[in-house]
């Protein structure tokens, strides 16, 4: 990763301490029960839809980092894993269900103590999409990877995109719908296939191929 700063990880067992005495309750098992156990809100969805990525990649050996400017690296490439979803934490009515949509916008860099820095970029090689795909809240459930499809772009589609809409010299391309989604990114995927197409879109941008965006 990009950041100079390393996570340590923690143990589902630790305990809580008071200096070196052990405290009777509460552990990091707990903590996470307690506050990560909604994987229909979308921080934690967008969070689970990223650790599937770094688990069928094989990059779960180390903890996230929060700020670095794309989320995962493999095979020397940069990656922006993206989700979204048709339930959320509250209970819509199915009529009233938004369509899905990922936020694409270019951003800064975050460098420690000085904020937010830089040109804005799409600092990505290529993007994960991740659809959480769902409709009926009851049957909804974020561990069940059938329940998931994936899209793997390079960023320079989205880049093609962009230029191809822009009318003006400061527009910026901040979000894709589902159906631009599907026109720039082929056919979705399951999670079974997420590792062999990863590959296949690192070895497209790799030999510089493939004029057209969309793949079947």
């Amino acid at each position: 990763m990009n950041s100079d700063y390393e996570p340590r990880r923690v143990h589902s067992e630790t305990r809580l301490h008071d200096g070196e005495t052990v405290l009777p309750i509460g552990t990091v098992e707990d903590f996470w029960f307690w506050s990560a156990s909604d994987l229909r809100e979308n921080t934690l969805r967008g969070i689970f839809a990223e650790y599937l990525v770094a688990l069928k990649l094989g990059l779960t050996y180390k903890p996230r980092v929060e700020w670095d400017p794309y989320d995962l690296e493999f095979k020397g490439k940069k990656i922006e894993v993206k989700s979204s979803g048709y339930v959320q934490a509250w209970h819509k009515a199915r009529e009233d269900q938004n369509s899905p949509s990922w936020n694409v916008q270019p951003t800064k860099k975050w460098r420690d103590g000085k904020g937010w820095v830089g040109k804005r970029k799409r600092r990505a090689d290529l993007y994960v999409f991740c659809l959480q795909r769902e409709k009926d809240p009851g049957r909804y459930d974020a561990t069940d990877v059938t329940q998931w499809r994936f899209w793997v772009v390079p960023t320079r589609c989205l880049i093609s995109e962009e230029e191809a809409r822009r009318t003006n010299a400061n527009y910026e391309l901040k979000s894709l719908s589902l159906n631009a989604l599907k026109n720039l990114g082929g056919n979705a995927i399951c999670f079974d296939e997420l590792k062999r197409k990863t590959e296949s879109v690192i070895n497209e941008i790799e030999e510089s191929i493939g004029d057209q965006c969309a793949v079947g």
